[in-house]
């Protein structure tokens, strides 16, 4: 078995130093270095010019409905403002600065631009307490009921979806 050549030290070496001195094949004179590609391919072909950068995390097509989504949010924030109605949906506060965009029949297809189903929010009320919050805390909050009824009469296929979690809470 192989021994690590730092003096004094007897670890098994898997090249020349053990796993606490293998940093040392990265150093030259105190100053750390990156060995250069062209030392880790000795005698392999080059690499390929055509990999250079990573692929885009999202699409082609995903980008322009991030687009087209953000005009949609900004045109209802406008609206809102306009209208004096820059309320949260779910606590019935006045929004001051920045609103969250909850969609109530989900984010897929063409609901991701929706415009009758994208409410506002407080980042807070939004992602803190609706979407974090267990059945009996948001029955223990105070606004739950409200948010409850302005739901109703919004949408009320999405009312009945949340009178259903409701109805599996109790059951149980």
């Amino acid at each position: 078995m192989r021994v690590c050549i730092e003096s004094g030290c007897q670890m098994p070496a898997f090249n020349e130093y053990c796993k606490y001195h293998q940093f040392k094949l990265y150093t030259k004179g105190g100053r750390l270095y990156k060995p250069s590609p062209k030392a880790k391919n000795k005698g392999k072909e080059p690499r390929s010019s055509l990999r250079r950068t990573k692929p885009s995390p999202i699409s082609s097509k995903r980008v322009l409905d991030n687009k087209s989504y953000r005009q949609v949010c900004d045109e209802i924030d406008r609206e809102a403002i306009a209208m004096k109605e820059y309320v949260c949906f779910f606590c019935g506060g006045e929004i001051h600065g920045r609103c969250d965009h909850h969609h109530l029949r989900g984010r897929s297809g063409k609901l991701m631009t929706d415009k009758r189903y994208i409410v506002l929010g407080h980042n807070d009320c939004h992602t803190e307490h609706y979407h974090r919050y267990t059945v009996s805390q948001l029955l223990e909050s105070g606004w739950y009921g409200s948010f409850c009824a302005r739901l109703r009469m919004k949408d009320e296929i999405t009312f009945e979806k949340e009178m259903r979690k409701l109805q599996k809470y109790f059951d149980i």
